[in-house]
Formats: C-alpha cells, sequence, structure tokens
C-alpha cells in the first residue's frame, strides 16, 4: 500500500499481502510515514468507508480529514430519500 501527497509523491509505503482488506491495512501503513507530520486529508474510494477507521484517523491525529464517497448502506437515509425524491 501507498500513500501519496496531493502532488503524486509517496509519502508512506508498505509492502502486503492481497488477502488483508485494504481498510485493514491503512492503520498500520500509517506507522510507516516518511513525513514529520500526518497529512491534513486522506482521500480513498469506497473501500475506506469504515466508522471504525475514522475513529482511529481521529484518535490518532485529530487534524487528519478523511474524504471518501459512502457505501449505500452507510449512507444517512436522508441522503437517500432526497436523492429518490430528486429522481422521482
Amino acid at each position: 500500500m501507498a500513500i501519496l501527497d496531493g502532488n503524486g509523491l509517496p509519502i508512506i509505503g508498505r509492502i502486503e499481502g492481497a488477502s488483508p482488506a485494504e481498510v485493514r491495512l491503512v492503520e498500520p501503513t500509517l506507522e510507516w510515514l516518511w513525513i514529520p507530520e500526518y497529512p491534513k486529508v486522506l482521500i480513498g474510494d469506497k473501500a475506506y468507508d469504515s466508522d471504525p477507521l475514522d475513529r482511529v484517523l481521529r484518535d490518532q491525529n485529530d487534524r487528519t480529514q478523511p474524504v471518501k464517497p459512502h457505501s449505500q448502506s452507510s449512507r444517512p437515509k436522508s441522503a437517500t430519500a432526497l436523492r429518490q425524491t430528486m429522481k422521482s
């Protein structure tokens, strides 16, 4: 797993097996940070939509903001209802 900065330069890298879910690799990967401070924003895809991961990121460094799309099951019901209303 590699984490890149906004310019595409790697700030963390770690080799892992292919079997663990990526969301489980974020926390151990962040322990190998190659720069002196945590990133302000971490952007991930739907695989990173995890409330436990969000809590870990907040606990490790309250300045890191996770940004990722929400999966269908984790979207607030009001947003889903609004989307369905807009489609009608």
